[in-house]
Formats: structure tokens, C-alpha cells, sequence
């Protein structure tokens, strides 16, 4: 009887605390007539089965970091605020449309759009993890990439042909600063990317 209040109670606890956290992630804000260009290009896709991401929420992944309560956000903004002055601001290039990734368990599972392997991007997101205290892979390489879209697989499979998504766009993004956003979902309109705070690079 004892076990089943105190399970009980960690499930009551575990509830309550997700009920009071946010999901949160970082990312790279991507220049607005870069996402309208670029949902140009990709909204002939939105009859296929996918689930499309909306332009206004379109960004370069950094890193996901998970579900954090006020207190946490705050010490996160603090880290991030000392760590995000000393590094320099610089470009990142994406060149092509397509299903990623190219292999594993869950290959061909989204829509990407995608560039090269990026030293200075691996080198921000590694310096991100150290400031936040999270272990850093060594020999880790980092391709930036802006999720698309995500795929219906059982849908997909139902398709007689599989339809041909790739495409080649060369863009350059400016990285000036990093930006915490909040995963929200509104009933009625989805799910919104909001912006907590946001965090200059150094000159």
C-alpha cells in the first residue's frame, strides 16, 4: 500500500511539474524574405501527405534542450547571455530541399532544407551545451538544416509513386544571435514557435 501512494505520488508530481514547464529549444531567426521565398518554393508539396511546417515558424535548429520550469529558464538566460558575448557573428549556407536523413531508422522522415557540415555552426552549438552543462560529443559534426515539413509515413506508403521533393536553392544566412523559443500549442491554430529571449553574438 505504501509502494502504490508514494508511485502515486511521483506520478501526481511528474504531472504537476510538466503541467508548470515549457518546452524549449534554441535556434537561428531566419531573415523574413528568406521564409517567404522558401515557403514559396515548397508550398506545392502541402497536397502531399505531410505534416508542412507554418513559414512563421521556420528556423535553423541549434538545440533542443526539453522541458524547463521559470526558475531553469532564468539560470539558462544566464549562461547564455555570458557565453552568446564572446562569440563572433558569421554566416551559415543552405543549398538543397530534400528527405533527411539520408539513413538510419528514421531515414527519409522529414523534409529539410539543408547545407554542408558547418565548423563554425558546431562550434556554437557545442559551445551552447558546455555553457548549459550538457555533454558535448567529441569529433561531433553539425549539417544546419530548417525543418520543412515532417512525414506522414503510413500515408506515404499508400502512394503508388513516390513523389520527387528535391531541389537545389543556395542561401546565406546571417548568424548575428540565437534566439530561446518556447514550443506552444494554441487549439485551433497549432503549434506556434514563440520567442522567450533573444541573444546577440559578440561584434
Amino acid at each position: 500500500m505504501g509502494f502504490l501512494i508514494q508511485r502515486r505520488y511521483g506520478i501526481f508530481l511528474l504531472e504537476y511539474f510538466l503541467m508548470k514547464a515549457r518546452k524549449i529549444f534554441l535556434g537561428i531567426r531566419i531573415p523574413k524574405d528568406v521564409a517567404k521565398r522558401l515557403w514559396t518554393r515548397i508550398e506545392p508539396y502541402a497536397s502531399l501527405p505531410l505534416r508542412m511546417t507554418k513559414e512563421a515558424n521556420f528556423h535553423v535548429t541549434l538545440l533542443f534542450i526539453g522541458f524547463r520550469g521559470d526558475e531553469d529558464i532564468a539560470l539558462v538566460v544566464r549562461q547564455l547571455e555570458s557565453f552568446c558575448s564572446t562569440v563572433e557573428a558569421f554566416d551559415v549556407t543552405l543549398t538543397d530541399i530534400k528527405l533527411m536523413p539520408e539513413e538510419g531508422k528514421n531515414a527519409r522522415s522529414m523534409l529539410w532544407f539543408v547545407g554542408d557540415e558547418d565548423e563554425n555552426l558546431r562550434m556554437l552549438h557545442n559551445g551552447v551545451r558546455e555553457a548549459l552543462d550538457i555533454a558535448v560529443a567529441e569529433k561531433q559534426s553539425f549539417r544546419p538544416h530548417i525543418t520543412l515539413a515532417r512525414v506522414r509515413k503510413e500515408k506515404w506508403s499508400e502512394l503508388e509513386t513516390q513523389p520527387e521533393v528535391a531541389s537545389s536553392w543556395r542561401v546565406s544566412i546571417p548568424v548575428s544571435s540565437i534566439v530561446l523559443f518556447e514550443s506552444v500549442f494554441i487549439k485551433g491554430t497549432g503549434l506556434r514557435y514563440e520567442t522567450l529571449e533573444e541573444f546577440p553574438l559578440g561584434e
